[in-house]
């Protein structure tokens, strides 16, 4: 049996479901990239609050053990959260919502747990199980991926996280030319 592999395009649709599911039931808004729900050539339309995630390749991660079949590639995974300024008690707010996301990003995930170099692994798999590791390095800050608009405030939920990923790509991994 193969070691379990994940590509980014479904390391970012599981962080995108994962995010929806935890917070299904509140008017949120929930995109990847620049803008949110944008058409080409449409201004963008925000509406607080909302979460935006981002995630970048780093670098192979050469001190995971290779295994045939895949190679470990560290990503940087960010999350903006922002709110309007008009919110009441904004800045508490914002410090909750970035919390909650913060605690999320970190949080156990059954059956998560392995022991390596004698440390218990727990955090964040996205539903991907074993093609993905935990997340490290999880921080919060002020700041925002782009420039805010005007009336919105933002704080950055950001993690390092390895995700193993095929050696090849095949007839079903398309390529954007």
């Amino acid at each position: 049996m193969s070691a379990p592999t994940v590509t980014a395009r479904e390391f970012i649709a599981a962080i995108l479901q994962t995010l929806r599911t935890h917070f299904s039931g509140l008017e949120l808004q929930i995109g990847y990239g620049e803008p949110i729900d944008l058409d080409l050539g449409a201004t963008p339309e925000y509406t607080a609050p909302w979460l935006l995630l981002d995630v970048t390749p780093g670098e192979v991660d050469a001190t995971v053990r290779r295994r045939p079949g895949r190679v470990a590639v560290s990503y940087t995974g960010l999350i903006q959260c922002a709110l309007s300024v008009r919110t009441e008690q904004m800045r508490i707010e914002l410090t909750e919502y970035a919390s909650n996301v913060l605690t999320l990003v970190s949080a156990w995930e059954a059956p998560g747990q392995r022991v390596r170099d004698g440390q218990l692994q727990t955090g964040q798999r996205w539903g991907l199980g074993a093609a993905v590791e935990p997340p490290s390095r999880i921080t919060c800050y002020p700041g925002a991926l782009n420039s805010l608009p005007h009336g919105h405030d933002a704080l950055l939920v950001e993690w390092e996280q390895t995700i193993y990923r095929p050696e090849r790509l095949t007839a079903n991994d398309p390529l954007i030319y």
